[in-house]
């Protein structure tokens, strides 16, 4: 059971800026529009908008691995999700 809000999470083309004084905050939303994260710094929305790709990449090659003995199918997935939280 997950304690988290699921996801996918966003942050490319439903990023907003809101400044409040001297600050702007940059938020992460789910698939519905609604926040999950607001950070401070643009580069960061997109490590935490990856974190339920990363997570379920993860869980998928450790399971594989145990399953199989390697992972080699899991890869590329976690090429993706790696990327993602890079912002490529």
């Amino acid at each position: 059971m997950n304690k988290h809000t699921p996801g996918k999470w966003n942050c490319d083309g439903n990023r907003e800026l809101k400044t409040i004084g001297w600050f702007s905050d940059f938020y992460v939303k789910d698939d519905n529009g609604m926040p999950i994260a607001n950070v401070r710094k643009e580069e960061d929305t997109h490590l935490i908008a990856s974190a339920p790709e990363l997570l379920e990449a993860c869980k998928k090659a450790v399971n594989e691995y145990h399953l199989n003995g390697n992972c080699a199918d899991s890869i590329a997935e976690l090429k993706q999700a790696i990327a993602k939280a890079e912002g490529k």
